[in-house]
Order: structure tokens, then C-alpha cells, then sequence
């Protein structure tokens, strides 16, 4: 069983809130797993899937925009970003009061219902330059 999204945040649909098309469950122990594994992941506040409707709901605790999950065997994947003005001391930088964002991928793998395993990867130097705390590499330096 494999199942990809690449789900869309509207007015309707915040990026809290995430809406997912699911494919090839066959029974509904299937649609119970996936629910299980999208509920381990990191910032996930709540997940429920129909296997009837061949659809999901996830809903996040932070306002994480999802740009792609994708679970096959016992791993998902989150694939997404978090958007936000650095207004207090992060990582022993003063507020610079910028608007930046960072991209990120977590790979969860789940055994007997718990995250057993976790890699994740995040856009830091991306972010940094975002936050004009470095350069960007070829740029001129100011």
C-alpha cells in the first residue's frame, strides 16, 4: 500500500488543517494503521481516515503547512514548512523582526503503534539567510 498527497490549504481548509485522498485500502484495519502512523507524527494534533470515503483529516498543533505526506510500509513522511516572524531570542540571536520561513522533512518509522525511529532535516542555513544572519553563497558581502 502506498498513499502520496500533495494537499492544498485554502480558506476553507487553514494550513492547520490538512485534508488527504487515500488509495488502496482494502479493509479497515488498513484505514486504523494509517490513522495510527499520521497520528505519531510530530505536530500532529489528530488524525482520522475513512475507509469508506477513501479520505483523511489531519490536524496540526502548530501552524505547519503540509506540502506532502507519504506513507508506504511502516514509515510516513512529512514534507512541509512553518512560516513566522522572529520576534524573540532563537538560538542566542536577538529579534531581528523578520519573516521567514523553514522548510523541513521528517521520516517516522512506526512499529507497534509508536514512533520506534525518526530522521529529520530542516532548511537552517536557508532560514538564517532569510533572517539576513548570513550571507548567501556567490553574494557580495554587505
Amino acid at each position: 500500500m502506498s498513499d502520496t498527497q500533495s494537499p492544498s490549504t485554502t480558506a476553507e481548509h487553514p494550513p492547520e488543517e490538512v485534508r488527504l485522498a487515500i488509495t488502496g485500502m482494502t479493509c479497515a484495519s488498513c484505514s486504523a494503521r494509517i490513522e495510527r502512523k499520521l497520528a505519531k507524527v510530530a505536530g500532529v494534533q489528530s488524525a482520522t481516515v475513512n475507509l469508506a470515503t477513501e479520505k483523511a483529516q489531519v490536524r496540526f498543533s502548530a501552524p505547519v503547512t503540509v506540502d506532502d505526506i507519504v506513507a508506504e510500509g511502516e514509515k510516513v513522511v512529512v514534507r512541509g514548512h512553518i512560516t513566522g516572524t522572529h520576534q524573540g531570542e532563537l538560538m542566542g540571536i536577538p529579534a531581528t523582526g523578520k519573516r521567514a520561513t523553514i522548510q523541513f522533512i521528517d521520516i517516522n518509522r512506526i512499529a507497534n503503534g509508536k514512533i520506534v525511529e525518526r530522521w529529520a532535516a530542516q532548511d537552517d542555513m536557508g532560514f538564517l539567510q532569510q533572517l539576513g544572519l548570513i550571507r548567501a553563497p556567490g553574494s557580495p558581502p554587505a
